[in-house]
C-alpha cells in the first residue's frame, strides 16, 4: 500500500520502539492548513510602491560620520586659530565653521528625530554643508602660505580636511540617494 493511501488510516499493529499504533489519524485542521498553506496568493496590483524609510545601519553610520565631523572640524578651528596669528593667511574663519558644525548638528538631529522627509532634508542639507567645506578648505590650502621647514606644513590640516568633507559628502549623498529611492515590489501579496 502506497504512504499516501495509508496516511489517513490507523494500523493495529503496535511500533516496536513505542508501543503505540504505526499510523495515526492526521487531523483535518493540519491538512487543510497545509492545503491553504501552498495556495499562490491573489494579487490585487501587479506593481506595489512601498517608501521606506532608512535602514537602521545607514542612519548609525551617518550620524556617526557627521557627529564626529562636527569635533573635528570645530577642534580643528580651534586649533589652528591658537597657532596662527590673527589676520594670517590661511587662519580658519569663525563664522563658517561654527555654521558647518551647526548644519551637521541639524543634519543628525533630522536623520534621527524626523520622519523620512525631515531624514531627507537633513541628509540634503548634510551632503551641501560638506560640499561647502570642502570649497572652504581648498580656499584656505590655497591661501597658506608654505614653510619648506616645517613638517608636514601648514598646508597639511586644510588638505586632510577637504578629505575628510569629500567622505562626508559621499555618505551623506549615498544616504540621500537610498532615501530618495522607493522600493518597489512586484506581486505584493494584500493584507489579510
Amino acid at each position: 500500500m502506497a504512504f499516501s493511501q495509508t496516511l489517513g488510516r490507523t494500523s493495529t499493529s503496535p511500533c516496536s520502539l513505542c508501543a503505540q499504533p504505526a499510523f495515526t489519524r492526521v487531523r483535518p485542521s493540519l491538512v487543510s492548513t497545509l492545503r491553504r498553506s501552498t495556495r499562490r496568493p491573489r494579487v490585487l496590483s501587479s506593481r506595489s510602491r512601498v517608501e521606506a524609510n532608512l535602514d537602521p545601519g545607514t542612519t548609525l553610520a551617518v550620524t556617526q560620520q557627521c557627529g564626529s565631523f562636527i569635533f573635528t572640524i570645530l577642534g580643528e578651528a580651534a586649533f589652528t586659530r591658537s597657532q596662527l596669528p590673527a589676520g594670517a593667511k590661511g587662519r580658519p574663519p569663525l563664522l563658517p565653521t561654527i555654521s558647518a558644525a551647526a548644519a551637521f548638528a541639524a543634519t543628525v538631529a533630522l536623520l534621527n528625530l524626523a520622519g523620512p522627509d525631515g531624514a531627507k532634508a537633513g541628509l540634503a542639507l548634510g551632503t551641501a554643508t560638506s560640499a561647502g567645506l570642502i570649497a572652504l578648505y581648498l580656499k584656505r590650502a590655497l591661501d597658506t602660505e608654505g614653510d619648506p621647514s616645517a613638517w608636514p606644513g601648514p598646508k597639511a590640516w586644510p588638505a586632510s580636511l577637504i578629505l575628510v568633507s569629500f567622505f562626508s559628502v559621499n555618505i551623506c549623498f549615498q544616504a540621500l540617494l537610498k532615501a530618495l529611492d522607493p522600493v518597489v515590489l512586484d506581486n505584493v501579496p494584500p493584507l489579510n
